[in-house]
């Protein structure tokens, strides 16, 4: 059963940041949006979370539209910037949060413990939060997220700014709280690993549309087996190089990005030596040949035509 359904919403501001984007979330899965910075990912998450309202479209969140008041009990947001007070302790951040969503005494510090107990901040529940690692920062952010007991936690960017050992712990705990609680987690994210690792779902956005969604295995299973990139000496001979693959299996799935031909092939090993000749003979001798398993980088690739890296733009 899906847990969240996203209705071709569209949002503009100066211009169109989200362009009729739709799909569903089920329920108990970590569903990832991944995209460049300026792909429309946050914006879209804000749309989902009631943060942001959409010019077109509809957000159902447990049976419920994101207009409604009621939908907020359902949900949990941890944004990008720490929502944690520095000059308050762990368990003040939780206490307050707490309060701002009508808990009250008893049932408020029994919440605070099992959250302080479930992300390992029960020795530093009385530490001033600024003397936290950024790792104990984003744990005490996901805390807050959770004091509420929302059905959907929308994370945006959880990891942006943490070291690998902070991420991949986090990485973990984002997984536990899938697998213990059933918990519907929706992430943006703009590292490949993340989404590689964590998603059960994943969405990869860019320019504001939706490009392609599956499983991240679905997605790298489209390219069939292995990535050959073949260095040519410019551009030009990179598109005289694909042109005289036209009557190979192979030319559906070679793509020109600069002075680099990428082709996907089934089994590298016996169709390298065909590829070779063939390039030979019209003149292209490769500089460099690189193998290499599909990664969701050659996936965007794939649909957009562009190296993920390439995407700079911040929206």
């Amino acid at each position: 059963m899906n847990a969240i359904e996203v209705q071709k919403i569209s949002k503009s501001y100066k211009e169109k940041v989200v362009d009729e984007i739709e799909f569903t979330v089920e329920r108990g899965s970590i569903f990832g949006l991944l995209g460049p910075n300026g792909a429309g990912k946050s914006t879209t998450v804000r749309i989902m979370s009631s943060l942001a309202k959409a010019d077109e479209g509809d957000v159902y969140v447990e049976g419920l539209s994101i207009k409604e008041k009621a939908v907020r009990n359902q949900i949990g947001y941890v944004a990008q910037k720490t929502a944690v007070n520095l000059a308050f302790t762990a368990r003040e951040n939780l206490m307050l949060q707490g309060r701002l969503y009508g808990l009250k005494s008893g049932a408020l510090r029994e919440r605070v413990n099992y959250l302080l107990n479930q992300f390992d901040l029960e020795k530093s529940a009385n530490k001033l939060a600024a003397k936290f690692s950024g790792g104990m920062q984003r744990k005490l952010d996901l805390a807050m997220g959770l004091i509420h007991g929302p059905s959907v936690l929308f994370l945006d960017e959880p990891t942006t700014g943490l070291d690998p050992e902070a991420r991949a712990s986090l990485w973990k705990q984002i997984i536990k709280l899938k697998n213990d609680s059933n918990l519907t987690v929706v992430l943006t994210t703009h590292y490949l690993e993340e989404a590689d690792a964590l998603a059960d779902q994943l969405l990869i956005i860019d320019n504001g549309k939706a490009v392609v969604q599956g499983s991240p295995q679905q997605l790298k299973k489209q390219l069939q087996g292995e990535a050959l990139e073949f260095q040519l000496a410019n551009e030009e001979e990179t598109v005289k190089a694909k042109a005289a693959l036209t009557n190979m299996e192979v030319a559906k799935r070679s793509i020109v990005n600069g002075a680099v031909l990428h082709v996907s092939v089934h089994n590298a090993s016996s169709q390298l030596s065909d590829i070779l000749t063939v390039l030979e003979t019209a003149g292209c001798s490769p500089r460099g040949i690189a193998l290499s398993k599909p990664t969701l980088d050659d996936v965007y690739l794939l649909h957009t035509g562009k190296h993920y890296h390439e995407k700079e733009a911040i929206r």
